[in-house]
């Protein structure tokens, strides 16, 4: 999938989020901080 502009912005001026689940289906999620896209 090719990125947008858009996307790489979003990509660059957030908070990245990481989510995952346990095999009982709980949700757990925690943010990973500051990303830089440096390609698609």
């Amino acid at each position: 999938m090719k990125l947008s502009n858009e996307m790489k912005q979003m990509l660059d001026e957030n908070i990245i989020y990481l989510a995952t689940s346990t095999q009982e289906g709980k949700s757990m999620k925690k943010p990973a901080g500051l990303v830089k896209c440096t390609e698609d």
